[in-house]
């Protein structure tokens, strides 16, 4: 990450913020090419999932980088496949669509929810819970990278430099991560691979729902 010295006085327009934004560092490039196989990022089209996905792009242009959403924005799919990123529209919440997703060894998860949330908490929790065990369930044998966007780090004054690999973690009054923000995502991938490790049976367990009396 450039020092904020190094930062341009101004972008032109947002086309030139994502260029910038995406102009991969010889770290990433050379860690990029320190792992096997090529890259799924589920939840592409998020608030930074397609930054991510290009930027993924043009660290590793010799890999597939497929993007993996239900794309209600037709928009952001275009965009994405416009930079050279595969997109697939899977609804993560169902366990057949992805069983059906490509069986790649990187996967990246930032699929998640948080506004909006009033009136359907039901789907909030089933995003934020029961999505991310579902993947850990089926990507058994991928390095799981679980992104989360809760805010981990203290504030920092806008007018310089914001947080660093080096910073600390020490989330703000209020922002500690639950399962309603998404902090739950993480420890669901643990919990799950670790379940799947030890060879225990998952029917009936955290990572299924089960109708019974009319209720999950």
């Amino acid at each position: 990450m450039p020092a904020a010295a190094d930062l341009p006085s101004r972008f032109e327009d947002e086309a030139a913020l994502e260029d910038f934004m995406t102009e991969p560092s010889a770290a990433l490039i050379g860690d990029l090419s320190a792992i096997d196989g090529d890259v799924m990022i589920l939840g592409v089209a998020g608030k930074m999932g397609p930054t991510l996905a290009r930027l993924a792009r043009r660290a590793a242009p010799s890999r597939r980088i497929l993007g993996v959403a239900r794309f209600s924005d037709p928009a952001v799919r275009e965009a994405l496949a416009a930079h050279g990123i595969e997109t697939i529209t899977c609804d993560l919440l169902d366990r057949h669509a992805v069983a059906a997703l490509p069986r790649v060894p990187n996967v990246i998860y930032m699929a998640g929810r948080k506004f909006g949330t009033a009136g359907a908490e039901h789907l909030t929790w089933a995003m934020n819970a029961h999505a991310p065990a579902i993947v850990a369930e089926t990507f058994t044998g991928a390095c799981i990278v679980a992104f989360s966007t809760g805010c981990v780090y203290p504030y920092f004054d806008v007018l310089h430099q914001g947080a660093t690999e080096a910073t600390p973690v020490n989330p703000p009054p209020g922002n500690t991560p639950t399962p309603a923000s998404g902090g739950s995502i993480g420890r669901m991938i643990d919990w799950t691979a670790d379940w799947v490790a030890r060879g225990l049976p998952s029917l009936g367990k955290a990572t299924h729902y089960e109708v019974r009396a009319s209720t999950f």
